[in-house]
C-alpha cells in the first residue's frame, strides 16, 4: 500500500493533468497497519468534516485513528494562539486541571502533550513553580511513554525540574524534604546524562556539580547560603547562557 500523502498527491496531478512532459516522479512506501503516518493526506480537520474524511480514506483503503480523527477534535487552534500570543498562556492555564482538560483528548504520550507541557511551562515559572514543576515533568512522563528513557534532549528538562522545585522548596519551607528530594534527583539525572553523552562539556556541567555538591553539604551542615547562590549560577547557567 503507498504513502497516503503519495496517493493524494498522485490523485491531484491526475485530476490537473499536471504532468512534466510524459514524465510522472513520485515517492512510496509500504504503511503497516497501525503505522503513524505523519505526511498530510490531503484532508483536514478545519475543511472537511468528520465523513468527509471517513470517505475519502476509505476511496484510499485505510481508516485513520489518529487524536483528531477519533476524537474529532484538534488542539491546532490552542498552539498557534500559544505561540502568537504567548503573554495569554498564564490566563489559559493555571492549574493542573486547566492542564488535562487541554490535552484528554490526546493519548499518553502525544507528543502535543509535550509541545503544551513546554509551551505553558515557560509562562508559569513567573506565577507558580508548582504548575511549572508539574509541566516539566509531564514532559519526561510524555517522552518516557513514547520509550525515550534516556536522551541528550532531557537533560534541560531535568535540570528545569531541579530549578522548579527549589522554587517551590523555597516558598513552601515546609515541603523542603519532598522538593529538596526532588531536586537531588534531577540534578542525578541531569549529571548523568551530560558525562554520558558529553563528558564535562555540556555548557551547565560546572553549575549543576556545583549544585548538586552544594545540597549535599546543606544536608550534613543545614546552612543554605552557599546552596541558595549555586543554584541562581545554575539558573543563570540553564536560562541565560
Amino acid at each position: 500500500m503507498t504513502n497516503a500523502h503519495s496517493i493524494y498527491f498522485v490523485d491531484r496531478l491526475e485530476s490537473r493533468a499536471g504532468f512534466y512532459g510524459d514524465k510522472l516522479i513520485f515517492v512510496s512506501a509500504g504503511v503497516r497497519k497501525g503505522e503513524e503516518i505523519c505526511d498530510n493526506y490531503g484532508v483536514s480537520f478545519f475543511n472537511y468534516t468528520t465523513e468527509e474524511r471517513k470517505k475519502f480514506l476509505a476511496g484510499r483503503g485505510f481508516t485513520c485513528h489518529c487524536s483528531v480523527c477519533v476524537t474529532n477534535d484538534s488542539i491546532d487552534n490552542l498552539l498557534e494562539t500559544s505561540i502568537d500570543y504567548p503573554k495569554l498562556l498564564p490566563k489559559s492555564l493555571s492549574t493542573v486541571e486547566d492542564f488535562k482538560q487541554l490535552t484528554n483528548s490526546l493519548p499518553d504520550g502525544h507528543k502535543n502533550i509535550e509541545t503544551i507541557a513546554q509551551t505553558y511551562a515557560k509562562a508559569a515559572g513567573s506565577t507558580d513553580p508548582k504548575l511549572q514543576l508539574f509541566l516539566y515533568e509531564q514532559i519526561l512522563e510524555c517522552q518516557r511513554r513514547r520509550g525515550l528513557h534516556f536522551s541528550p534532549e532531557q537533560i534541560r528538562t531535568h535540570l528545569s525540574c531541579a530549578l522548579s522545585s527549589y522554587d517551590v522548596m523555597r516558598k513552601s519551607p515546609r515541603e523542603k524534604q519532598v522538593y529538596g528530594l526532588n531536586i537531588q534527583i534531577h540534578l542525578f539525572a541531569a549529571l548523568v546524562r551530560m558525562r554520558t553523552f558529553y563528558g564535562k562539556l555540556y555548557p551547565a556541567y560546572k553549575a549543576a556539580k556545583s549544585a548538586a555538591d552544594e545540597f549535599a553539604r546543606m544536608q550534613e551542615t543545614g546552612l543554605e547560603e552557599d546552596f541558595v547562590v549555586t543554584m541562581e549560577g545554575l539558573r543563570s547557567a540553564v536560562y541565560c547562557p
